[in-house]
């Protein structure tokens, strides 16, 4: 119709109908918000884009609806007592035609409309965008349900395989024995194994009819309600779509007017062309039929993945969600890596935001896209279970982004294969490189959350463990289970994007040159060295847990985070391991990983499974507030209050685990080359540590009350209160108060007097001479 009827214009819907009310969406709102607010703030570029007439018609409109919504509201309310009371613009008897009204998403047009043919451009307009709202209402749902029996086809095909493979397997050993045992087999035996094979092809021929019957219905879904003529429309209405935003976009400020339900059908739509409508599962990651509207799509996803003008939480969400489609498919990351250098930009800037005060779980995982592949033994989307053993290969055909009822689940990277980009890696590494200050906010807030949900999960941890050992059989409520392996894998993912950043642009820590290398240095060592420590060496809650083999906790197990752990530490030493074959001296990392008060080898030879070096207790440990007086050791990730340990303590003697763990046992996710370079690893810090051997060490008293690991080093004015200087500067990133006092910090000074920080938020009160 747009070709017969406007040959010569762009298919897609006039923007201006957004701002001036031809389109009424009343259970919709605007991107930018409420569509009373946005006039009243934009009412200067509404008058520039519209004209000051048709803007004084917009508002006269407005309050006129609005009084005509109050009566309505007032009749629907009331009811049938009083279909009698004459209503302005409502004739008598018309409580139903109110109440249609009232629930209708587009109202009929005014009634004083002149008779004859309607605009060309509206009618056609208004029927492109009624399309995209019936598609986000109800097409989708369609679609879905017809990508389900795709999905079950699969499924049944599995369990068929499975099936024959057992069959056959039983079938041969059973032929064996009667070879060998003719004699002793008698009726029973021959009866025994006669129903034994009626059951398998029982079973068979219930899961083979079934397949057949989906088939059946695949193929009347594939000519009739999904061919390539209906999935063409698909493309046809995904590209209209993106036309109209991006020409909205480039109206300015008046892009917030525009529908939210256009943006919410962005990622459902994407889903639909690049997955749901394939009917084959070897051709649902190819797109090329498709390739201008991904590519499109990719261009202005990114540059609006974090536009200021898109304000609703469902919109932002839903351009997320639209990446992340894009990141699961090989032709969405490829898409992405074609667009504009602006366009890359901008979704490099808006993925590393700092992770405070907003929804970062969903841009953290799409970092972790663009890395999956490329870590250490993070080939694989799907870790392998402990039941799987690590040497069964995992099926990489689904990419489901949704559940059953249509809803994102928010976890599309954990079903769908790797696509590692090396593109987008080099630009996040030069973006962290050339902007230090936006590096250090955003690996502070990484740590920030790393520490909080490894503190969460480790709590949890111990609160099942202590509920199992006081009472038998217990059984622990589905939410806190649920939360733990929550917990467990916001801490695996944030690992993994740590260790990213380090492969990515190792000079943030390496380089002593920058001014908080020294001190994110620090940070990392302290926290793998507290991951490996808890999760590592039994006993302990994390080694209890996994031998629980809970199904609800199926996920905690030790490979991703040993493994991640490993990935950051490799990517730390990595320069050190390729040049320094015989080293002589103890370099900034090695340093920084080997004075760790957490630190010890037995946590990296676990991972090898040959525990050489034996663990030290630790008992006696006290619990409570932080009391300055009493100077005692405060772990930085738990906040647990605890001494330092003499060198006369016992050696642990652990009750072996149920599940043991190796890195041997995961052929098919760990190389053995990955496995060789651990324990290159452990080889070069045993040697190093042999160069910190006549270091000697401070005294209990002079230590850092803080992290009782570093000596002294700094004051704080005007409190006067000490600590070692990496400890404050960690605590000065997110707060400008004293760690003991609360007393506002302004200064910051060595011992010697040279000011290593000052608070410029703090007015200094001048000095007043002495008479």
């Amino acid at each position: 119709m747009f070709k017969d009827e406007m040959p010569t214009k762009n298919v897609e819907v006039n923007s201006d109908y957004f701002i001036d009310g031809t389109f009424d969406y009343m259970h919709f709102d605007r991107v930018g918000g409420v569509l009373s607010h946005l006039r009243k703030v934009h009412r200067g570029d509404i008058d520039a884009r519209l004209g000051s007439a048709r803007t004084q018609q917009i508002y006269e409109d407005d309050r006129q609806n609005l009084r005509v919504n109050e009566v309505d509201t007032t009749l629907y309310l009331l009811g049938e007592n009083i279909n009698n009371v004459p209503v302005v613009g409502h004739t008598q008897g018309a409580n139903n035609t109110t109440y249609t009204h009232f629930l209708n998403t587009r109202p009929n047009s005014s009634t004083d409309s002149s008779p004859g043919n309607a605009d060309m451009e509206a009618s056609l307009c208004e029927l492109l965008d009624l399309c995209i709202i019936f598609y986000y209402s109800a097409g989708h749902k369609y679609i879905v349900k017809i990508a389900t029996v795709r999905d079950e086809i699969a499924a049944l095909n599995e369990v068929l395989k499975e099936t024959k493979f057992y069959r056959e397997d039983i079938e041969r050993k059973l032929g064996a024995l009667e070879q060998h045992a003719n004699v002793c087999m008698n009726e029973n035996h021959q009866h025994v194994m006669g129903e034994l094979r009626s059951k398998f092809s029982q079973r068979q021929n219930v899961f083979a009819t079934r397949s057949i019957a989906l088939a059946r219905k695949q193929v009347w879904l594939r000519g009739v309600a999904l061919n390539n003529h209906r999935r063409s429309l698909l493309i046809w209405l995904l590209e209209r779509m993106l036309r109209t935003l991006t020409t909205a976009s480039n109206t300015g400020s008046l892009f917030s007017f525009v529908p939210e339900v256009y943006v919410n059908t962005l990622p459902i739509l994407l889903d639909a062309v690049m997955d749901f409508s394939h009917h084959d599962l070897k051709a649902q990651f190819e797109a090329s039929d498709a390739e201008c509207s991904v590519n499109a799509a990719a261009e202005f996803l990114g540059i609006h993945s974090a536009d200021p003008r898109i304000v609703l939480a469902s919109c932002k969400d839903s351009l997320l969600q639209a990446l992340g489609t894009l990141t699961c498919h090989k032709s969405g990351v490829r898409a992405l890596e074609r667009t504009s250098k602006r366009s890359q930009a901008s979704l490099v800037r808006a993925l590393l935001r700092p992770y405070e005060n907003r929804a970062w779980g969903q841009s953290n995982w799409l970092l972790l896209r663009f890395w999956m592949g490329e870590g250490y033994a993070y080939k694989d989307s799907r870790q392998p279970s402990v039941w799987q053993g690590g040497s069964l290969p995992l099926h990489q055909g689904l990419c489901r982004s949704r559940s059953r009822n249509e809803t994102h689940t928010g976890l599309l990277h954990n079903v769908a294969p790797a696509n590692p980009s090396k593109h987008f890696q080099r630009l996040i590494g030069a973006k962290l490189l050339e902007d230090e200050p936006f590096a250090t906010a955003f690996l502070n807030s990484v740590l920030s959350q790393l520490n909080w949900a490894f503190s969460e999960f480790i709590l949890l941890l111990q609160e099942i463990q202590n509920t199992a050992q006081r009472q038998e059989n217990t059984l622990f409520e589905p939410k806190q289970l649920k939360i733990c392996s929550m917990c467990f894998e916001l801490t695996v993912s944030l690992m993994r994007c740590l260790e990213m950043v380090i492969t990515t642009a190792p000079e943030i820590v390496t380089d002593e040159s920058r001014p908080n290398s020294d001190l994110l240095l620090n940070r990392i060592c302290q926290l793998i060295s507290q991951v490996l420590s808890r999760v590592t060496v039994p006993p302990g809650c994390f080694q209890f847990v996994v031998d629980m083999c809970s199904a609800d906790l199926n996920a905690v197990t030790h490979y991703p985070i040993v493994t991640a752990a490993l990935g950051i530490l490799l990517a730390l030493m990595q320069e050190e391991m390729e040049s320094d074959l015989r080293p002589q001296i103890v370099t900034r990392v090695s340093r920084a990983f080997l004075t760790d008060p957490s630190f010890q080898f037995a946590t990296l030879e676990f991972a090898l499974g040959e525990i050489r070096t034996p663990l030290l207790e630790q008992k006696n440990i006290p619990r409570g507030n932080f009391d300055p007086s009493s100077r005692p050791h405060i772990d930085p990730l738990t906040n647990d209050v605890r001494v330092p340990l003499p060198n006369n303590s016992k050696r642990i003697r652990a009750d072996p685990p149920i599940l043991k763990f190796a890195l041997n046992d995961f052929p098919s996710h760990v190389s053995s080359e990955e496995i060789d370079n651990v324990r290159r690893l452990i080889d070069s810090l045993r040697v190093k540590q042999t160069l910190l051997s006549d270091i000697t060490l401070p005294s209990e008293d002079s230590l850092c009350p803080i992290c009782c690991a570093k000596p002294i080093t700094a004051v704080f004015t005007p409190c006067k209160h000490q600590s070692c200087s990496d400890c404050i500067m960690q605590h000065m990133m997110n707060s400008k108060v004293c760690f003991y006092c609360k007393t506002t910090i302004q200064t910051i000074e060595t011992l010697d007097g040279t000011v290593i920080f000052s608070n410029d938020d703090v007015v200094q009160t001048p000095m007043i001479e002495r008479a």
